[in-house]
């Protein structure tokens, strides 16, 4: 096994660890929203506006961990593809941020 296919099982076990991270935050949150929301809680929308966050943060870690790999493989095509998504999501955030 060669040292840049280490690097990227690397890569990938670190981006699935953070995935399913996520994915538990997401969850958790939208169950901790509908409870607070049944409960006419004034949290309960603080609450869904982090798990609406989360969802439009992770896929920004499966791009980035992709433009980590072709880096390593040193492959130049598909990184600046890679970059160039991770560039159009964050225009459209500005955009709808600012």
């Amino acid at each position: 096994m060669t040292q840049s296919r280490t690097r990227s099982d690397a890569i990938e076990r670190t981006r699935r660890a953070i995935s399913v991270a996520g994915f538990t935050a997401i969850v958790s949150c939208l169950l901790v929203g509908l409870a607070l929301a049944a409960a006419e809680h004034p949290f309960a929308a603080g609450v869904f506006t982090v798990a609406a966050s989360l969802l439009v943060a992770m896929p920004l870690t499966g791009v980035t961990a992709v433009v980590a790999v072709e880096i390593r493989r040193r492959d130049w095509g598909f990184a600046a593809i890679g970059v160039a998504v991770l560039l159009l999501i964050a225009w459209n955030l500005r955009k709808l941020l600012f």
